[in-house]
């Protein structure tokens, strides 16, 4: 039975714990942090931007940093500098920064297409090859991940398709356990999250939480306040029955 909520305020992501050991509440006060150009985190704009985020009582920052394929049936998954893959030495620089700024880190790689604008990662056509030069792809951040002290890491983001090969999942989260000793979650689109049956081998269950709330055109913080109760409910409820 799993026990605890932890939500990520100001991002994208609905975390749940798996222990079932831990009962008190924990809350994760934390924002998604991309850059667009592969020396973007290691500039001096960007070492404000976390200053600032520091400033507003952040406590976690999740580094994204994507890699691609040409389209969603391509089994090569490498970096793209002329597009938004950012160089790792310029990832470093932010997780240090975040680190001297007494910010911990969640580290999210992420798959984009290059040359596919009709798909998104979430179409991704699975594949033994596939998951291949995925975990190429997810061990070289894992590896990353581990040398720069990094205190969690996401094995991937929205990979819809693939949710139903679970024992490539669960390889997937095997391996990366070799390559890098801190806690693991996995991203799942929001309503796929009930489609994954491979969870237990994960730190933890991550949601990205894009659930319509309503459908009127300006509602009130009351009427958005009482759609996220309703949507927290309902992954409670699912939570507890597994």
């Amino acid at each position: 039975m799993i026990k605890q909520l932890i939500k990520i305020f100001a991002a994208t992501v609905l975390i749940t714990q798996l222990h079932p050991f831990i009962c008190d509440a924990i809350e994760f006060k934390g924002m998604s942090y991309c850059g667009w150009s592969q020396y973007s985190y290691s500039t001096t704009d960007s070492n404000n931007s976390l200053a600032n985020l520091q400033q507003t009582g952040c406590q976690w920052v999740a580094i994204n940093v994507w890699w691609f394929q040409d389209t969603i049936y391509s089994t090569v998954i490498e970096p793209n500098y002329l597009l938004y893959s950012v160089r790792p030495e310029s990832v470093k620089v932010a997780v240090d920064r975040c680190h001297q700024l007494g910010m911990k880190v969640m580290l999210k790689p992420n798959v984009d297409l290059a040359h596919d604008s009709d798909h998104w990662r979430g179409q991704i056509v699975p594949s033994t090859a596939w998951f291949n030069a995925y975990r190429g792809f997810i061990n070289y951040w894992a590896d990353f991940a581990e040398q720069n002290n990094v205190e969690l890491f996401s094995i991937g983001c929205e990979l819809v398709n693939t949710s139903s090969w679970a024992d490539a999942w669960r390889s997937v989260a095997s391996d990366v356990r070799t390559h890098y000793s801190g806690p693991i979650v996995y991203a799942a689109n929001s309503g796929d999250e009930q489609n994954i049956n491979w969870w237990d081998s994960l730190d933890y269950i991550g949601i990205d939480a894009y659930y319509q709330l309503t459908n009127l055109y300006n509602p009130t913080p009351a009427e958005l306040a009482a759609a996220w109760t309703s949507r927290a409910n309902s992954i409670e409820t699912w939570r507890n029955a597994n």
